[in-house]
């Protein structure tokens, strides 16, 4: 999970999507949106190559208190078949901390 930083940090969830999918070489995907412990996100699913391997990966991107949230899992299609189950709980584990103060 990662949240972007300095002009980034303000981008648009589809924008900051798209350029995920560019730096891990998506080669087929689907998007949607879903909504998870309160947040709207724009999640997509598909295929993606990784130093010359096809992996499937999953991401979820978001904005929390104006900054951009991106959260992905990737593994091999035989690997992530296998641990399907443990994938989607870390994605679905993406949820805001409850009284804790808005960084200045």
């Amino acid at each position: 999970m990662g949240q972007l930083r300095g002009p980034a940090g303000q981008m648009a969830p589809a924008r900051a999507l798209r350029k995920l999918l560019r730096r891990l070489g998506a080669t087929r995907h689907q998007e949607h949106h879903v909504s998870a412990h309160g947040l709207d996100l724009l999640e997509s699913t598909g295929t993606c190559l990784v130093d010359g391997r096809t992996l499937r990966y999953d991401a979820r991107v978001g904005t929390h208190q104006g900054h951009t949230v991106v959260v992905y899992v990737y593994a091999t299609p035989e690997n992530f078949a296998l641990q399907e189950p443990l994938l989607h709980r870390v994605l679905d584990s993406l949820t805001p901390v409850p009284g804790r103060p808005r960084p200045k």
